[in-house]
This record gives C-alpha cells, structure tokens and sequence, in this order.
C-alpha cells in the first residue's frame, strides 16, 4: 500500500531522503515490512565521487549514515538513532 501509494514498483528506482541528503535506492515491495516502515541495507557508499577505496568500491551499497542527524543519537552510548528515524521516500524520475 505504501509503494502503490507513492508511484513505486517492485525493482523500480527511488529516492530515500534525510537529514538534507537523498539516495537513489532499487524498490523492493514486501508484505513482510510493516505500514511506515522502510529498510535499507547498510554499505557503505564506496562509491561515492571522490572515494579512493578500490577494494571496497566493488560492493558500494547506499551509505544510512549520510542520511541519519548527527544530532540523533542514542541517550546513554551516544550511538547514531539508525532503528527510528524520519526519512522520506520519493518516486525515482529519471
């Protein structure tokens, strides 16, 4: 419902936003997500421009951290929020 909602289509494109920055990611539609809810596995975005990690760029991957607040952090260990965070999802036009 979320996807239909917003244009996107299973292996289409989108765009995840947050904290003033926006990834391209591929859309995966699933039941077994929850309304609301987006999951974006972790890499490390090797390669972004600039990057001169030529091992790692090999399985780049979109980097959360660029969209997370610097200023979210856990209470007690300071840790970056990556569990409940506000992001926005956009249809991909190309």
């Amino acid at each position: 419902q979320d996807a239909s909602a917003r244009g996107l289509l299973d292996g289409g494109q989108a765009w995840v936003a947050g904290a003033g920055q926006r990834l391209p990611v591929r859309v995966e539609v699933s039941d077994a997500m929850r309304p609301g809810v987006v999951s974006l596995p972790h890499g490390w975005g090797h390669d972004a421009p600039g990057a001169q990690l030529h091992l790692a760029s090999r399985r780049p991957g979109a980097n959360l951290n660029a969209l997370l607040d610097d200023r979210m952090v856990t209470r007690f260990h300071h840790d970056p929020m990556v569990r409940a965070t506000d992001l926005l999802l956009q249809e991909h036009a190309e």
